[in-house]
């Protein structure tokens, strides 16, 4: 209190018999900071990747599953008698209306990829756009070799005719059913696989339960 208004001040070195040790106060360091948002902004960049490869390998699943109804709904148009051209249009309008209502019934609206690019495509065709070119990027557009070689039969059909387009399209529904076949089996798998992750876990937990009483009871 004395030393309060004087220029100077002499520390004492010692208290009450104690010693007493004295250090400047460091400035702190906020380099932490700019290392932290490097690292979330990698991570949100690694984030936002996976989340895009996982919505295209749901994309791609669900194409392969509706390829085999996709191909059986041509089938029964053209054999109804109608071109290709108005069997996609047919189509089209049938996955239109099943959206529509979905949403005027405030149900979740169920998103079907390969009809999404069925409806570019023929609106496409209303523009006056050439139908082996629009079949062609439709095919590209799905990213599958299933739905490219669909467009290589719709190409071929504008040369050969509507009668051999039955015949290959009948060819195409069977290998696309048994393809279809094929892909539940190894999705049924892999689910049995994921299912055993928490099995094991379960029964590493039971062990741990077992044995730890055990062993304190031996120690």
């Amino acid at each position: 209190k004395k030393a309060a208004t004087a220029p100077s001040v002499e520390l004492p070195d010692s208290y009450e018999g104690r010693n007493i040790r004295y250090r400047s106060n460091e400035d702190m360091s906020y380099d932490f900071i700019w290392i932290l948002g490097i690292v979330f902004a990698v991570l949100f960049f690694l984030r936002d990747k996976e989340n895009l490869k996982t919505e295209q390998e749901k994309r791609y699943k669900q194409m392969q599953l509706d390829y085999p109804e996709i191909v059986s709904k041509l089938l029964v148009f053209v054999g109804a008698g109608l071109s290709v051209r108005m069997a996609w249009d047919a189509i089209s309008r049938d996955y239109e209306i099943s959206i529509e209502e979905q949403e005027e019934s405030k149900q979740p609206v169920n998103i079907r990829y390969a009809y999404e690019e069925f409806c570019k495509a023929n609106a496409r065709l209303k523009t006056g756009a050439p139908e082996g070119t629009v079949y062609r990027d439709f095919g590209r557009e799905c990213h599958s070799k299933q739905y490219m070689k669909l467009a290589s039969l719709l190409e071929q059909n504008r040369k050969s005719g509507v009668a051999n387009m039955k015949s290959l399209l009948q060819l195409e529904m069977v290998e696309a059913w048994e393809e279809r076949k094929n892909l539940a089996l190894r999705q049924g798998e892999e689910a049995s696989t994921k299912l055993l992750i928490p099995l094991f876990i379960m029964l590493i937990i039971v062990m741990v339960i077992i044995m730890v009483p055990a062993l304190i009871g031996f120690s």
